[in-house]
């Protein structure tokens, strides 16, 4: 077999698995759908054969499933979800955590309820609930996914969960699991192949293999294009401290601060471990250098919050290079932004350094 044919059935194989994959999701979605829709029936006959306040309880839960079979995005879901929590366990505070990736433990919440709020600044990472109680949580599972938790935490300190609280808790976490699980496939679908799974941002080859195509166009139309390496100060050190829990909440921080930080063109990846690579078209060296300085200093406010605690603020060390001043390859860019790091490195950490230019290499002669 030639190396043409070789690539040929490559790409086959993988057109196959792809198409493969899809169908398994189809049946995977129906499967769902088949099981959200028995269980409203099933919560239908439990409301005709109970006591009228558990009567009461299913019925509100007969409605909300009813609403889930709906099309709703998961955002929504997730807010009916926390609606319906609110009605039936009046006593209670809590939230709805996901994690699309299947990252354990997840710990973005996109609902809540009494006494939870959302802190809507980009620097938390979480809903922190206001009171101090244990809180009770049970997983959100569907299909042999794991997608999340719902958090239950009682208002009254000490109390602890009663029957009744327990058994809708159960029956709110098998509700959520049915809704969510359809959304949670087709992003594991889609974003497989390049996306971090622990931060949501895109992968190391991914942006390389962006950087290449961005720096053509730059070259072709003669723009600028920057590029910023950027590594968290002493995070093994974080880790040790803190554990491992603390660092992954530090890593998601810090992504999710790229995303509010930065413009839809630009390109956010996890290049490995605590380095993350920004590629900014059209950007220049100067506007670069200020928004690198900008992330700098809004990172310092960031606190990770790791079940009631707030945990340090950690710095980042940054190297900025741009195409056409420091280098015209890819390959040089990257190795001139990663020298620029070295030297903030070196020099203590939490500042932002510019690169040299790269001597030309034979090959570019």
């Amino acid at each position: 077999m030639t190396t043409d044919q070789s690539k040929l059935e490559a790409i086959n194989q993988a057109l196959r698995a792809q198409r493969q994959l899809v169908r398994q999701l189809d049946d995977q979605q129906a499967s769902l759908e088949r099981q959200l829709q028995g269980l409203t029936g099933d919560s239908a006959g439990w409301a005709a054969d109970t006591d009228p306040a558990l009567g009461h309880v299913l019925e509100a839960f007969h409605a909300l499933l009813g609403s889930l079979t709906e099309s709703l995005s998961q955002g929504d879901a997730a807010q009916l979800l926390a609606r319906c929590a609110a009605e039936l366990l009046p006593d209670t505070t809590g939230a709805i955590f996901v994690d699309q990736a299947g990252v354990e433990p997840a710990n973005r919440a996109i609902a809540a309820w009494r006494g939870a709020e959302l802190l809507t600044d980009p620097n938390a990472l979480h809903y922190e609930c206001t009171e101090d109680q244990a809180a009770h949580r049970l997983n959100i599972e569907a299909q042999g996914l794991y997608l999340g938790v719902v958090e239950l935490r009682p208002l009254s300190p000490g109390r602890a969960l009663r029957a009744r609280e327990q058994q809708t808790l159960q029956m709110l976490a098998s509700a959520a699991g049915l809704a969510l699980a359809t959304h949670t496939l087709r992003y594991r679908l889609r974003h497989r192949n390049v996306r971090d799974p622990l931060t949501g941002l895109f992968n190391r080859r991914y942006a390389e293999d962006t950087l290449e195509r961005e720096l053509h166009r730059a070259q072709r139309h003669q723009l600028p294009l920057s590029v910023v390496l950027i590594d968290l100060d002493r995070f093994e050190a974080y880790n040790q401290r803190h554990g491992q829990n603390a660092g992954d909440r530090m890593l998601q921080a810090m992504s999710d601060l790229l995303q509010h930080s930065f413009r839809g063109s630009d390109i956010c990846a996890r290049a490995a471990g605590q380095r993350f690579l920004l590629v900014l078209p059209e950007a220049a060296i100067r506007d670069a250098i200020e928004r690198a300085n900008d992330l700098r200093r809004e990172l310092a406010k960031v606190r990770v919050h790791l079940r009631g605690l707030h945990l340090p603020a950690m710095t980042v060390s940054m190297g900025v290079a741009g195409y056409p001043e420091h280098a015209d390859s890819s390959d040089d860019l990257m190795a001139a932004a990663d020298a620029a790091l070295q030297l903030a490195k070196h020099s203590g950490g939490n500042t932002c350094a510019l690169a040299e230019k790269v001597p030309l290499s034979p090959h570019n002669e």
